[in-house]
């Protein structure tokens, strides 16, 4: 996550809770961050909009980590 920005939403911690022109809003432990530049690893800066675009990103997927 290169930029985002808190804002207001509930759900489970990696939730996305709805993608709009503005980014990717993905609920937090307390409250929620709206994604607005992305990096997947390997790749280049992006915005969240065009990743949601292109890897069919919607209201429930869920954000996981793999760093172990």
């Amino acid at each position: 996550i290169w930029s985002a920005t808190v804002v207001a939403g509930r759900g489970n911690p990696g939730e996305v809770l709805d993608c709009t022109a503005e980014g990717i809003r993905v609920a937090a432990g307390d409250g929620a961050l709206l994604l607005t530049r992305v990096q997947l690893p390997g790749g280049r800066r992006i915005a969240a909009t065009e990743l949601a675009k292109t890897h069919a990103i919607g209201p429930a997927t869920l954000f996981v980590s793999d760093s172990k």
